[in-house]
């Protein structure tokens, strides 16, 4: 399963866990059988209860459909299901039809029609719903561009513990934005907060504040072991940091070819920027250099055993 469906899955298993903990009988053993995988018996359990109205089923159906569990894979039907729950206040299909129409899945890419649902799913304090409309603020993007509306739903989302929307939080308070002036200590609490956590926004976040001493003391072997952890967790971010400080000698001895690999990472990355400075470095570099850093960057691999973020499980949020 790629990376990007298992975040799917587990968002879905979120959204379905939320809304069947609390009822009992035919929906609760459709529950059941869903944290054992046996999808055909879900599909037995939760289609009569569908039909005939109930939400938290209509619910299941739509995960059922989406993912091709127990039924062939339809994305229409899979909307259509989650629709029939979002009409009836179901706040976590609310937030499943947003994220469609977001991203174009099942229906037409409409931002304004995914904003609508993500707020009405935000205000029912769906941290992932909260967090998404948050960045539709920020960026203007379906919604009006509005700071004070960003800042409270990274907020409401931060409080209920989404690593993201605290992450965004650091970033808009360590550079400031429209109405929201910087306050490097708040900035460093959010990153602190993320990072801790294992998010790799909060960690390279983190690096950049021990690095420029940003709301604490300035400590580039700090710096250092954050901007590691946020590379190890694949963030470009991250890369460029360990870039910049191998290049400068900061805190470490200079080592251009260190300093050309990360470069390199980050650029395979789609960090333009960083394309720009590995380029730049290379022409202060021996061939030889130039070849060793290459060869390091195509070698190069995550640690194991370094902390990731936790995205809700499938199976263990629904049980």
């Amino acid at each position: 399963m790629s990376y990007l469906s298992s975040r799917i899955v587990g968002v879905l298993c979120f959204s379905i866990c939320l809304t069947a903990q609390a009822l009992a009988g035919p929906i609760e053993d459709a529950r059941e059988a869903f944290a054992k995988k046996d999808f055909p018996r879900v599909l037995a359990l939760a289609q009569p209860l569908a039909e005939t109205g109930d939400p938290s089923a209509q619910l299941m159906l739509g995960f059922l459909y989406e993912m091709g569990q127990g039924v062939s894979k339809d994305l229409t039907a899979a909307v259509n299901w989650y629709r029939k729950a979002a009409e009836q206040g179901n706040a976590s299909a609310e937030l499943q039809i947003g994220m469609k129409y977001f991203s174009g899945v099942g229906v037409e890419k409409d931002h304004a029609e995914a904003a609508r649902w993500l707020e009405k799913a935000a205000e029912q304090n769906i941290p992932p719903a909260q967090n998404l409309i948050a960045i539709m603020y920020e960026n203007g993007d379906g919604v009006g561009q509005d700071m004070a509306s960003t800042i409270k739903w990274f907020g409401r989302s931060a409080e209920k513990g989404n690593l993201s929307a605290m992450s965004s939080l650091g970033r808009i308070y360590r550079y400031g934005s429209s109405g929201v002036p910087k306050n490097y200590d708040i900035a460093f609490g959010f990153f602190q907060k993320a990072a801790e956590q294992g998010h790799a926004g909060g960690q390279a976040g983190l690096g950049e504040m021990y690095a420029g001493g940003y709301g604490t003391k300035q400590d580039y072997a700090e710096a250092m072991k954050w901007f590691r952890l946020a590379a190890n967790n694949n963030d470009r971010s991250g890369m460029i940091g360990l870039a910049y400080i191998y290049e400068s000698g900061k805190g470490v001895p200079k080592d251009a070819v260190e300093a050309y690999k990360w470069f390199n990472l980050a650029a395979d990355r789609g960090y333009d920027y960083a394309g720009k400075r590995r380029d730049e470095l290379a022409t202060r570099m021996k061939p030889e250099q130039i070849s060793e850093g290459q060869r390091l960057a195509r070698e190069w691999k995550p640690e194991p055993g370094k902390p990731r973020a936790a995205v809700s499980g499938l199976w263990s949020n629904i049980i």
